[in-house]
């Protein structure tokens, strides 16, 4: 309903989706009922590649260790402990946690972790803080704001 209702109202949108098969084939039908092309072949459309979700695209062999020790210490703050042994302790009980734990706890709190995760990609070296995906998507953006699209078209009748 809302690629509809920025269509009529020429809102321009762009969309940022998981790679997923369901999700690639739920935009797809969405992208249709407008008449705009699939996603693949759509400009205003950025998915994450080899079929992964969010989480997953950010949670690599690099950027780990930060998203344990930003996990750890949410764990902490939020008083949602599973290894009882001080801040200390919790943080290296984190740090041996493998990717699919990470993985797990940022899918079943993926609201909490939003900021959490940007923030604690900082800390990582300037050429992996910005994933590519959402480089392409900002770019997206970006380039929409400096053709116009987004003011000529809300000041349109």
């Amino acid at each position: 309903p809302f690629l509809r209702l920025t269509t009529r109202f020429r809102i321009p949108w762009v969309i940022f989706s998981d790679g997923e098969d369901e999700a690639i084939k739920a935009v797809n039908i969405a992208l249709k009922k407008i008449g705009e092309p699939e996603m693949a072949q759509n400009p205003q459309c950025v998915f994450l590649p080899d079929g992964q979700y969010f989480e997953e695209y950010l949670t690599e062999d690099d950027t780990l260790e930060v998203l344990q020790e930003m996990i750890a210490i949410f764990s902490i703050e939020s008083g949602n402990v599973t290894c009882r042994k001080g801040k200390k302790g919790i943080i290296k009980c984190w740090k041996r946690k493998s990717k699919e734990d990470v993985l797990s706890e940022l899918k079943n709190r993926k609201t909490a972790y939003g900021a959490r995760i940007a923030t604690a990609f900082m800390k990582l070296p300037e050429e992996k803080r910005f994933p590519v995906k959402l480089t392409d998507l900002f770019k997206l953006v970006y380039q929409a704001e400096e053709k116009n699209i987004w003011k000529d078209n809300n000041n349109e009748s």
